[in-house]
């Protein structure tokens, strides 16, 4: 088995990192998405309905407030797939929008 420079071989450190994502991170990343309309975070507004990490994916369920205009919370999943990105070793992140 081929080692990288820092000693893991890829399968082993593809294990390890998946480990690393944790949803304090993923919360912390959502709580900086801010609705403008409501002045408030994605997190504050209990807008966060589900959050599954799974390895190095990410997948979230928005679940916007009855009187967020009808566009408005995909434009939100926008800035918080965004956000999610930028987490350290994750690769894949899906965000759905469910309206009522």
């Amino acid at each position: 088995m081929k080692k990288n420079r820092n000693g893991f071989s890829g399968i082993l450190k593809r294990f390890w990192v998946a480990e690393l994502i944790n949803n304090n991170e993923v919360e912390e990343a959502l709580s900086k998405v801010i609705s403008i309309i409501h002045s408030k975070s994605i997190v504050e507004l209990d807008m966060v309905e589900t959050v599954n990490i799974d390895g190095n994916s990410v997948y979230v369920t928005l679940r916007p407030p009855e009187n967020c205009l009808c566009p408005y919370p995909f434009f939100l999943a926008a800035l918080a797939e965004k956000r999610i990105k930028k987490i350290e070793n994750v690769d894949k992140v899906k965000v759905d929008v469910i309206l009522k």
